[in-house]
């Protein structure tokens, strides 16, 4: 029944999302189980939310009363179920793996001169000229020694561990 409606929550349109989502019984009492089941999907998958739809997630959840309950772990655990399952319907979800595997070393400054090396490479590309070549092999040498001392202090690091 709730695949169903979710199916028919993302081909519809706010309004109408709006009513369907409340017909949708939500028990006022959240079960752990369901709770952790609900947190072992949130983990799998990340949110794409500068994809959102903001107005519809806001929407659905202003729908779930949270008045009804008298103990604040419930209201917690209501709220928690009520904010990923708008969540689930309004934002679009990616896997949660990264492309590669993250490294220890990198930091701002692999970052800074990896993009300046990258800029002065696009430049040489551009218009290529003896000066930019110069200017594009220090940036590539200037690089690698910020990588390679970078790798130095995390190994130095992680080995005084």
């Amino acid at each position: 029944m709730e695949d169903i409606v979710l199916q028919e929550c993302r081909s519809a349109k706010i309004g109408e999302v709006a009513q369907v989502v409340a017909l949708v019984p939500v028990s006022p009492v959240a079960d752990m189980e369901d709770l952790g089941q609900v947190m072992s999907l949130m983990l799998e998958h990340s949110y794409a939310t500068i994809l959102a739809d903001w107005p519809l997630f806001c929407s659905i959840v202003a729908l779930d009363p949270f008045s009804l309950f008298q103990k604040i772990v419930d209201c917690v655990s209501h709220f928690t179920v009520a904010v990923l399952s708008a969540a689930s319907v309004a934002i679009p979800t990616s896997f949660g793996h990264p492309r590669h595997l993250p490294v220890p070393w990198w930091n701002d400054e692999c970052r800074c001169a990896v993009s300046s090396r990258n800029r002065a490479l696009c430049q040489l590309k551009a218009q290529p000229s003896e000066d930019r070549l110069i200017t594009s092999m220090r940036a590539r040498a200037f690089a690698r020694r910020v990588i390679r001392s970078s790798k130095q202090v995390s190994l130095r690091k992680y080995v005084s561990t």
